[in-house]
């Protein structure tokens, strides 16, 4: 099963699709967004994820968070300026919209997909529209019900829509490693039949933070989500989970490195193991000085090993036990076909 997003085929067979999400990282600054997606292109990540929300379409003006939002909404103005730039950085662009409005933005720009937030997907309107650019869609499944998950899909899908990849990943800020429930990747595989990826918010400061995804990548995830930040000790927006560039570029290397590592899964020699085998193979060789004429028992034989020469395998021993010798072979001699007869 394969999905292409912009010009790279993601699941079976194809490298993982890493994302790097900016979310509130840029705390409203474009300066500072513009330096972070920089840095996440320079960190190798296929694509950029970028969270677009009005604030008084999101949350109510009474929750104490309202403030927090209208602090980092960026203005219409800065958000052209931010894709603009986003487009000239060689990676993918990937739309998560938090309302219609900006579902119609990304759409505008052409993003190559689009993600359903966690807090949407059991909102149809929003599911609908985004279904409905054909765009591939990826659904961030962490804190839903398996009902849910069963309804969205069912919505995508009845909008002429199947490039669906489920985002695993468990919704708490940071993410305790006893939760990172990677065995959901295949569970979700499984009752699906669809392409799942991980969403990761462990503690960025972790040991475990920049190997985390690799090891969801050998579970099956297809893509990668993490966060990236400039500096997580400013502690603004997200930083909890956010790496930094050098962090980020690390665990690009640990998941390109799982993927060298799994390999083909052909048993087959290869040039290194033909080096191998001409060190370490041993070969049938003369036990003692055998002379022309004289009748070869077992105990005439040895196996060890020549790098200089090689010759048969010992499991090819009999061809010479019983047989007379044609020539004088010297002890250690690499015993050949047509020196009995």
């Amino acid at each position: 099963m394969q999905i292409k997003i912009g010009t790279k085929f993601i699941g079976d067979g194809c490298p993982t699709y890493v994302i790097a999400e900016l979310a509130s990282a840029h705390c409203g600054s474009l300066d500072l967004a513009k330096e972070i997606l920089q840095n996440a292109a320079e960190a190798g990540c296929d694509a950029v994820k970028l969270q677009r929300f009005h604030k008084d379409k999101l949350i109510v003006p009474s929750d104490q968070r309202y403030e927090n939002f209208k602090k980092i909404e960026l203005s219409d103005e800065n958000w052209e300026k931010l894709i603009e730039f986003a487009k000239t950085l060689n990676v993918d662009i990937i739309g998560e919209p938090y309302d219609e409005e900006a579902a119609d933005f990304f759409q505008k720009h052409n993003t190559a997909a689009f993600k359903i937030p966690s807090s949407d997907v059991a909102n149809p309107y929003l599911v609908k529209k985004v279904a409905s650019f054909g765009k591939p869609v990826l659904i961030a499944v962490g804190g839903s019900s398996l009902e849910e998950i069963k309804n969205v899909v069912a919505l995508i899908k009845s909008n002429g829509n199947k490039d669906i990849i489920l985002m695993h990943g468990y919704q708490t800020f940071p993410t305790k490693i006893d939760d990172a429930n990677l065995a959901a990747i295949e569970a979700l595989k499984k009752e699906f039949n669809l392409l799942v990826g991980f969403a990761d918010h462990v503690d960025a400061s972790s040991e475990i933070a920049v190997m985390l995804p690799a090891l969801a990548a050998a579970r099956g995830a297809s893509v990668i989500e993490k966060h990236i930040t400039k500096n997580r000790a400013d502690k603004g927006f997200d930083h909890f989970s956010s790496l930094h560039k050098d962090e980020f570029a690390r665990m690009v290397v640990l998941v390109r490195n799982y993927e060298r590592a799994t390999g083909s899964g052909k048993i087959e020699e290869y040039e290194a193991e033909q080096t191998y085998r001409e060190k370490m193979k041993k070969y049938i060789v003369a036990a003692k000085n055998i002379s022309a004429g004289e009748v070869i028992k077992f105990t005439d034989l040895a196996f060890k090993r020549n790098q200089n020469e090689a010759g048969l395998p010992p499991s090819d021993a009999e061809k010479f036990i019983g047989k007379k010798a044609k020539i004088n072979i010297k002890e250690n001699e690499i015993i050949k076909t047509g020196m009995t007869e």
